[in-house]
């Protein structure tokens, strides 16, 4: 089954950059882990950025699987909103917010909420379960077996 990803975006950019005070996530950043993060499985992520702009600024992120928009008059939360009431009962509906407005009105409407920190932890697996595979394409498209890393593992006792 499709899963549906609406994200409340600066809510999870501005908690990302207050979380790591090490790197600090620039917008684009996000943007191209979360087109990563949705190429991998049958989902869709659509994130709303508050605000007006023009969305073909993010063109070069986009792909079939992820858009990013400005709520443009509207904020991002009855952006999301409206949303979850149109495509209500068609899919799995994920929302990633720390709204608790959002959260409260996304539950009553039979979708599943995630914080943004949790939300990034499943994205960061997501990228390490990606690097493993296309390491494993790698390794098999030059003719080996087994990766030599592997090789050298032995089992704990």
């Amino acid at each position: 089954m499709l899963e549906e990803w609406l994200i409340d975006g600066y809510n999870l950019l501005h908690d990302v950059s207050s979380q790591d005070n090490s790197a600090k996530v620039s917008r684009e950043m996000l943007f191209g882990l979360l087109a990563c993060f949705a190429s991998t499985a049958e989902r869709k992520v659509l994130m709303v950025l508050d605000g007006r702009g023009d969305d073909s600024e993010f063109e070069a992120y986009k792909t079939k699987k992820f858009s990013i928009l400005y709520s443009q008059a509207a904020t991002a939360d009855s952006v999301i909103e409206q949303t979850l009431y149109e495509r209500k009962g068609s899919s799995l509906i994920m929302v990633v917010t720390k709204d608790r407005a959002l959260t409260q009105m996304a539950r009553g409407l039979g979708s599943r909420v995630m914080k943004p920190a949790e939300f990034m932890d499943l994205v960061k697996a997501s990228t390490k379960e990606n690097d493993q595979i296309l390491f494993d394409e790698k390794v098999r498209s030059h003719g080996f077996n087994r990766p030599f890393e592997n090789k050298l593992k032995f089992p704990i006792e």
